[in-house]
């Protein structure tokens, strides 16, 4: 049968016909005004919020109902402040809700190049909280989102708690079918700046995806298999020195709608980065939260961080079983535990932190009443590392830069109290004050280590530490014990900054005397420089020589005054290279090693024998009691002049000249003993200066009587006395 002759065929074109002529130009028919007015009271009735429509607006009705607008704009709820605007807006609505019970219902949203500003106050509520709000059934304007597409979108974020803001922009945003159990997902990806008075701080880009599923009847949002990175663009504010950072973010979210908060679920966070000169990695597990009540509770929370540094390592473990808080920024956890280690070629620490902690506004910390146990050790203390226990209270502050201690305990079984701060932790600068019963370094120092070597006098000394140390403070340490060596009751106010260490004032208690002076370290130029000036008062200085230079040469009390400066970065360069000048007086003591008054009898015996004799190396039991002996040197690269030595006995006069090679430890030097004529076995020596001569290593020289000078002064003929004619 031909079709075109039959009547039923005709008249279902022709209907056909009219229904595609009115779908095509039903949208000429509508009042575009009329709709533009209805939908901005419909709006205003129902959120408070004013809209506003510049732009073209028109209606389409294929293939679903929508109204498309341009220039569209939408105030916070006091109409005034703008809250969100976009260049163009399509709003796809439910033909079927409309029909069956007269109201909107927004079905899809697509909008190009939109603009929002979202804000946190500080009572915790957003400033988009009214929009998600349940309207009841009364309600015209219903949200029942199917599709939500944002194209180069750009949105502001402000928390009224904290001075940073955030700014997505060039943001694209994939929305499909959140009610569908399975084929519900998310998509996203655009440009993160962090941004702090105005003024950019940190910029990266960002892409990530969810499942996502949206349950009406629970109000519920959750996220599932979500994956986020964000990769740092260019290089960050000076402020941060941040370079390369990359982040990764992986877990489940739920999220509650009215109004829309993070309920509960599980997150790890990775990141990895430079900032300065120091390659940062950390990583955050979160494997069970929820906020419940008010009430914030996170469980088995660890967060692992690796520092790296051309000088240094540091490594961290926070370990918490319960942290718990309010959302109002407050977080705590009875029980904390955290490990740190910090290691580098010459020394390391290790701490073991157990503890409350508290979190407050996600950027203060605090460690209330804290435990901590921990040693140090440096590769110069071969017995192992010294151990401490201490207690006090702690506090970081990530919007400062800021970590403060406060604490007493024990450092090598010896109670001790100490403040501890640092500010800026990218160019740190250290505040460090100590007060210490006791400190006895003996037991770690190789001198006294089992087949311990002597000290190697060619090894570098390494000052690297110094070179980014910004550190001042304070130092008490009630006794200080190095082998033999004991200073008492010390104290001393020190500065590091630039490459410099600075010990100024140096004070202590030694041998029954007082030390005062300053120490100098300055390692700017190609190898270090040192200065040195000490007065030593009231010091017995027998003990002090033997217990510091391992020299028994002298008895008395006396006064040492030293100003001398060195450079080197080996002790033997040091030691050749000290210039400066130093100063002994002593009084009522003696020279241990030599008895120059049995000398000078042997040497009156010997007096024609003339013979040249070798004396015996010292004998430490022998000595020379003085009741006054000066000295001052003059030193100049390594190598220590004196011109001047006087010592007084009540049987003879000793002058002396010579010089002590400091860099090698040897000794050249000539005594003139002068007699007392009243001494009978000495008489033959009156008016003769008898010269002795001591050579050798420092702390052990040989003596030897010049009888050739001695033997000249005494053949040579004396002076006749002068005549004055005059009357």
């Amino acid at each position: 049968m031909d079709l075109r002759h039959s009547r039923p065929f005709r008249i279902v074109l022709l209907l056909a016909f009219i229904l595609a002529l009115l779908l095509s130009a039903g949208p000429y028919l509508f009042d575009v005004e009329y709709v533009r007015n209805e939908l901005r009271a419909l709006v205003l009735r129902e959120t408070g919020r004013l809209l506003t429509i510049r732009g073209d607006t028109h209606v389409v009705l294929l293939p679903s109902p929508a109204l498309i607008a341009r220039d569209v704009a939408l105030s916070e709820t006091d109409a005034n402040t703008p809250f969100a605007k976009a260049r163009r807006l399509r709003i796809g609505l439910s033909a079927w809700t409309w029909l069956r019970h007269g109201t909107v219902a927004v079905t899809e949203l697509e909008v190009d190049r939109p603009q929002l500003a979202i804000r946190r106050y500080s009572d915790g509520r957003y400033n988009f909280d009214d929009l998600l709000a349940d309207r009841g059934s009364q309600a015209k304007l219903r949200f029942d989102l199917q599709q939500l597409h944002f194209r180069d979108a750009t949105v502001d974020y402000t928390d009224r708690s904290m001075p940073e803001a955030l700014r997505l922009s060039g943001l694209t945003v994939e929305v499909d079918q959140p009610a569908d159990p399975i084929a519900g997902r998310l998509a996203f990806s655009g440009d993160v700046t962090l941004y702090r008075a105005r003024q950019p701080q940190w910029r990266a880009h960002a892409e990530g995806g969810a499942a996502l599923r949206y349950v009406p009847a629970e109000r519920r949002l959750y996220v599932a298999e979500l994956a986020l990175e964000m990769n740092q663009q260019g290089k960050s504010a000076p402020a941060l020195a941040l370079l390369n950072t990359r982040l990764k973010a992986t877990g489940e979210l739920i999220y509650g709608w009215e109004p829309l908060r993070l309920n509960g679920g599980s997150l790890s966070m990775e990141a990895v980065g430079a900032r300065a000169r120091q390659a940062w990695q950390w990583r955050l597990d979160a494997p069970r939260f929820d906020f419940r009540d008010g009430v914030a509770r996170l469980n088995d929370l660890r967060l692992t961080l690796d520092i790296r540094s051309p000088q240094n390592r540091l490594t961290a473990e926070l370990n918490m079983p319960a942290l718990a808080g309010t959302r109002r920024g407050s977080l705590r956890a009875d029980h904390a535990r955290l490990g740190v280690k910090v290691t580098s070629p010459e020394q390391r620490f290790t701490l073991n932190f157990v503890s409350p902690l508290e979190l407050h506004h996600g950027t203060l910390a605090r460690l209330p009443a804290y435990r901590l146990t921990g040693n140090y050790g440096n590769k110069g203390l071969p017995r192992g590392a010294i151990p401490f226990e201490l207690s006090g209270d702690a506090e970081m502050d990530l919007e400062q830069e800021r970590i403060s201690l406060i604490n007493r305990g024990t450092l090598d079984g010896a109670q001790f109290a100490t403040r501890f701060a640092v500010r800026d932790f990218v160019y740190p600068k250290y505040r460090v004050d100590l007060d210490l019963a006791r400190l006895d370094l003996t037991p770690y120092l190789p001198a006294v280590a089992e087949g311990a070597k002597a000290v190697d006098t060619e090894t570098p000394l390494e000052f690297g530490w110094l070179e980014r140390l910004d550190a001042d403070g304070q130092l008490r340490i009630g006794e200080f014990v190095v082998k033999n060596l004991r200073l008492q009751n010390i104290a001393l106010e020190f500065k590091a900054q630039d490459g410099k260490v600075q010990l100024d004032p140096f004070t202590a208690h030694i041998y029954g005397g007082r030390l005062a002076g300053q120490l100098a370290i300055d390692t700017t130029g190609k190898v270090p420089r040192y200065h040195v000036r000490q007065l030593l008062s009231g010091v017995n200085i027998n003990p002090l020589l033997r217990d510091l230079l391992a020299i028994e040469r002298f008895d008395g009390r006396g006064q040492l005054d030293l100003d001398i400066s060195a450079s080197g970065a080996r002790l033997s360069e040091i030691r050749h290279s000290a210039t400066g000048r130093a100063h002994m007086s002593l009084a009522r003591g003696a020279v241990r090693g030599i008895d120059l008054e049995a000398l000078l009898r042997t040497v009156n015996r010997q007096l024609k024998r003339m013979s040249g004799e070798q004396i015996k190396p010292a004998d430490l039991h022998a000595s020379t009691p003085f009741s006054e002996l000066r000295a001052s040197l003059a030193i100049k690269d390594g190598l220590a002049s004196n011109e001047d030595l006087y010592v007084g006995t009540s049987l003879l006069q000793l002058k002396g000249r010579g010089q002590i090679d400091l860099g090698d430890g040897r000794i050249d030097y000539t005594l003139h003993a002068s007699a007392n004529p009243r001494v009978p076995e000495l008489r033959d020596l009156a008016g003769v200066s008898v010269p002795i001569h001591l050579s050798g290593v420092l702390a052990s020289p040989e003596y030897r009587v010049d009888y050739s000078t001695l033997r000249e002064q005494l053949t040579a003929e004396p002076t006749p006395p002068s005549t004055d004619k005059r009357r």
